[in-house]
């Protein structure tokens, strides 16, 4: 990987399932398991090919800045959907390390479309969310041109400078309303955002996604929230205020919750 991109494929023997043979060869689910470190320095790409799912159980590291991580799952069939085994998906349970930018992707099916994820490694400075030039932060991700976008963590997130930011009322959620809700898809990609603070005791739609209407299989999944404080008016949660659509899937947040109506630790409403 440090000269090469190298592409990890599995297979299997078509219609024949674990526990099977075909010709003497033993057929496998088509999963892949990444059970030790995975380090590069190298301008390349690790491509994970599974014909079934993708389990990253130990870490992923690409120091380069254009170092990048695709992961292709379900590629059993059009779709990635088995009558067997349901959609295929991918298991995220150690951290995935890239460097901010264009380093991450995904496809589903083998007839799916690649989604192109822009990796965010840092949290921005007060005022990003007004600014369409202040470049790819987790502040910046609450303008409203990106409001669509789909991004990843590529580190985790020190958000302790938020207690001071916009006269003591913290963070400015990603998403306020119907209008202006998150669409996109974020993963954490086993990430933490740690000692985030939102103080905003009269508003509606507080949290780190303040109001998100995403639709799809799980868009916000494998991002943790440790400490920090939340607190609003109205549908008030630590990841979420309000989700009209969409799911959540292998996240958690420990942050103090406070409100008045639709008050959640992890989702307001």
């Amino acid at each position: 990987l440090n000269s090469n991109s190298v592409t990890i494929q599995t297979t299997d023997t078509g219609t024949s399932y674990a526990g099977t043979t075909t010709t003497g060869r033993t057929s496998g689910n088509g999963d892949i398991f990444v059970n030790d470190s995975v380090t590069w320095g190298g301008e390349t790409t690790l491509t994970l090919y599974a014909r079934r799912n993708i389990n990253i159980n130990a870490p992923i590291s690409a120091s380069h800045d254009n170092g990048k991580l695709a992961l292709l799952y379900g590629q059993r069939t059009a779709l990635g959907y088995d009558k067997t085994d349901g959609v295929a998906t991918y298991n995220i349970k150690a951290p995935i390390n890239l460097k901010a930018g264009n380093n991450f992707s995904t496809k589903l099916g083998s007839n799916g479309s690649t989604v192109y994820y822009t990796v965010i490694t840092a949290l921005g400075s007060a005022g990003d969310e007004n600014s369409a030039e202040a470049g790819n932060s987790l502040q910046g991700l609450a303008h409203k041109s990106r409001l669509k976008g789909n991004y990843v963590l590529g580190a985790d997130i020190d958000a302790s400078d938020t207690v001071g930011w916009n006269n003591a009322a913290g963070f400015v959620p990603i998403g306020n309303s119907d209008q202006q809700s998150y669409g996109g898809a974020f993963d954490g990609l086993g990430h933490s955002i740690r000692n985030l603070t939102i103080d905003r005791p009269h508003a509606y739609f507080v949290g780190l996604f303040g109001y998100t209407n995403t639709g799809g299989l799980d868009p916000i999944r494998n991002i943790g929230l440790i400490g920090g404080s939340i607190q609003g008016k109205t549908f008030v949660g630590g990841l979420v205020g309000y989700m009209q659509n969409g799911g959540i899937k292998n996240s958690y947040s420990t942050a103090d919750v406070t409100g008045v109506q639709s008050v959640g630790g992890l989702v307001g409403g």
